[in-house]
């Protein structure tokens, strides 16, 4: 199977889920990134560009590392819970370091005074994930040095964080800013605490697949700014506020 392109299309999703905390998006951005996310976990990305790729992604399909369906059949793909783990094992990344962060939001959250407001689901906020931010990110606040640092912490988070949001085992909240956010464990990752998927082992260039995840998240920054599919146009993300509460 072709592990560099399993690699650029986990790059692609995960800076589509990763892209409320990578820049300010505003409100009509938040809502647009929101319907892609949508749209993935309902039917998924073209990541076929050509006839040797959608080839090739049939062939991961077969394997059990993506699947397609419905009216996209053939045109759009989601990736499996055995092609996310195994697009980590490429690049040399361990998956119970998520396996281990998901029992972690779990045990959070059980504790959190913090609920998403309108819905009462409790919530694990960012200063809980991210040592040394500071409750409401007071200290990551503090000057530049500081929120750099913050910056440095979060990004180390987001390769553990990333699977559980591409799988649907958590969901992220943010404000508009991308600066306030926080997480909460689904019913799905209530499940994968007692039965975590499991990813065959791999043989794979890790050079060469990580740099085809880069192009992949390269990609996949540029759905910031792309019209979503007409089918979820209408998707409107539920934000956290920019004040806090309890």
């Amino acid at each position: 199977m072709n592990m560099p392109l399993l690699s650029r299309c986990f790059g692609t999703v995960e800076a589509l889920f990763w892209l409320p905390l990578h820049r300010a998006l505003g409100s009509d951005g938040l809502d647009r990134v929101g319907a892609w996310q949508s749209a993935y976990s309902g039917r998924g990305l073209p990541f076929g560009t050509d006839r040797p790729t959608t080839e090739a992604l049939r062939v991961l399909t077969a394997g059990g590392m993506l699947t397609t369906g419905g009216a996209t059949l053939g045109k759009a793909w989601r990736l499996t819970p055995a092609g996310v783990l195994t697009a980590m094992q490429s690049q040399g990344l361990n998956p119970e370091f998520s396996r281990a962060l998901l029992g972690r939001i779990a045990d959070a959250e059980a504790g959190s005074r913090c609920t998403m407001p309108g819905a009462g689901r409790p919530l694990v906020m960012a200063w809980q994930l991210v040592a040394g931010a500071g409750e409401w990110l007071s200290d990551a606040s503090a000057n530049d040095a500081a929120w750099r640092a913050y910056q440095d912490a979060l990004s180390g988070l987001s390769v553990r964080l990333t699977p559980l949001l591409v799988l649907g085992l958590v969901d992220l909240f943010t404000d508009a800013c991308g600066r306030l956010w926080g997480v909460n464990v689904t019913p799905e990752g209530r499940a994968a605490l007692t039965d975590w998927p499991v990813a065959p082992a791999v043989d794979a260039d890790t050079e060469a697949c990580f740099t085809a995840w880069d192009a992949g998240y390269t990609a996949g920054m540029g759905y910031a700014t792309k019209p979503p599919p007409p089918a979820f146009a209408n998707v409107v993300t539920h934000r956290l506020p920019a004040s806090a509460w309890q």
